[in-house]
């Protein structure tokens, strides 16, 4: 699987969480900690698909690079 591949799984992944978040009501304090694991989760993939979508934007400049000193 390929950094593409895994950047699309998860955003995937956050959407998914996202959804599940609006069905959770947070009336109780055990509805409450749900949905705010469930947040929590989601901030942790958001901040991996930043952390993976940097690695593709730099692999891609040092690509074209090459390229360019190569012509």
């Amino acid at each position: 699987m390929n950094d593409e591949e895994i950047l699309n799984r998860i955003r995937e992944a956050i959407a998914a969480l996202d959804e599940a978040l609006l069905y959770i009501p947070h009336v109780d304090k055990i509805d409450h900690k749900r949905y705010t694991r469930i947040q929590d989760a989601s901030d942790r993939l958001v901040e991996a698909r930043e952390e993976i979508q940097v690695r593709i934007t730099v692999q891609d400049n040092a690509r074209k690079a090459i390229e360019r000193m190569s012509q």
